[in-house]
């Protein structure tokens, strides 16, 4: 009896020499160099800010937002153990690495790419186009807006986008346009015409530059509301319009982020930032009791929208 006292108390104090299982591993790809820097930098301390107190390896990769470069760190990351990838920002290198995802098996949560995935897709967007709909449609009724314009650009997302505003349950534009660049003077003609309350705008920074140009310089006083892609740099630099709405996305619990992020980092937070810290928040929950991608991946698919949601907000958040 005195012997098996004696072995307990010394295995109670010395322990024993199973090793403990190694952190498990995130990476985040974003531009920390280029022309996307600041938006990378930001999503870097959203997702910083979450991972406080986390026993989670955060390893960063910076692609320069170049797609060729992100293929490359995407094969690193699929064949080393990370559980899950978060990045990049845009659509050109998400769908750059795609093929490559599916194949490694590697869960991947898009940051700045909302357009609809395939279900077999191993990429998981935090926002969709439904949403970012149904943002613009409940603007609309809530100010009961009458009178405004569609203005949009011919593409695949334009067009499923333009889809879900025009089967919403409102008033039907006055107008819907089809825009390119040499049709601008004939838009801004029709504009002047009808006067619209509210322009919405489904399309690409460079038109939206030009057309809001044109609008001011034709002392046309409505609302401009655009989509999240002209959350640009360009494109906010090009334009000076105080009615600028944009579709923004923007965390459900957005004030407790704010607090959080002013206290952390004395700095006010950039929808990227609001965007790292929903990824990085969505990979915790998930690697809880989830060792292998795959499970890790199915968790994604039943959790990846409820994080965030798109605000209309002015330009510059």
């Amino acid at each position: 009896m005195l012997k098996k006292i004696c072995l307990f108390f010394i295995i109670f104090f010395f322990g024993c020499d199973a090793p403990c299982p190694p952190p498990h591993k995130i990476a985040l790809v974003v531009p920390l160099t280029g022309p996307l820097s600041y938006w990378g930098r930001m999503c870097e301390k959203g997702a910083r800010l979450r991972l406080r107190d986390e026993k989670i390896i955060l390893k960063i990769f910076d692609n320069k937002g170049e797609s060729k470069i992100t293929k490359q760190i995407f094969d690193k990351i699929i064949m080393e153990d990370f559980l899950v990838a978060i990045g990049p920002l845009s659509c050109k290198c998400l769908n750059a690495i795609l093929p490559k995802i599916k194949e490694g098996h590697l869960p991947t949560i898009s940051l700045g790419c909302f357009k609809g995935m395939k279900k077999d897709c191993w990429a998981i967007n935090l926002l969709t186009e439904r949403q970012e709909a149904s943002a613009i449609m409940s603007y609309l009724r809530e100010e009961k807006i009458k009178r405004w314009a569609l203005i949009y650009e011919d593409g695949l997302w334009e067009r499923d986008l333009i889809n879900f505003i025009i089967k919403g349950k409102m008033d039907k534009p006055i107008i819907i346009y089809k825009i390119s660049e040499k049709d601008l003077p004939q838009c801004i003609d029709i504009l002047k015409s009808t006067s619209p309350d509210v322009i919405v705008f489904i399309g690409l920074p460079k038109i939206a530059a030009l057309l809001s140009i044109g609008i001011k310089k034709g002392g046309i006083n409505a609302k401009f509301i655009g989509t999240y892609v002209l959350l640009d740099n360009e494109f906010l630099e090009m334009v000076n319009i105080k009615n600028l709405l944009i579709c923004t996305p923007n965390l459900k619990n957005e004030e407790k982020f704010r607090g959080d992020f002013i206290r952390h980092y004395y700095d006010n937070p950039h929808w990227a930032a609001a965007c790292g810290y929903a990824a990085m928040d969505l990979c915790i929950e998930a690697i809880k009791n989830r060792a292998s991608r795959k499970a890790i991946y199915k968790f994604f698919k039943r959790q990846h929208l409820t994080k965030m949601e798109f605000k209309l907000r002015p330009a510059g958040f």
